[in-house]
């Protein structure tokens, strides 16, 4: 979780968004994407496409991280 929780952070603050405006996006609270950018919950992978748009990065390059972090938690 630690490289998507920086890299979704990194990415709003590059793209100079709020917490609220991408929580409302993604249809949640700003306290949920604020946990989930500080590695306490986790990202829905149906967040992915949204966050893609929002931040103008590839899909693949979310899910790869994505999914590399849900393997490390799992091991």
């Amino acid at each position: 979780m630690e490289v998507l929780k920086k890299m979704l952070k990194d990415l709003r603050k590059s793209k100079k968004l709020s917490q609220k405006k991408v929580a409302k996006a993604i249809g949640i609270n700003k306290d949920t994407l604020r946990n989930i950018e500080s590695g306490k919950s986790s990202l829905n992978a149906e967040c992915i496409p949204i966050l893609s748009k929002l931040y103008e990065t590839s899909e693949n390059d979310i899910l790869k991280i994505y999914l590399s972090d849900r393997s490390d938690l799992n091991e």
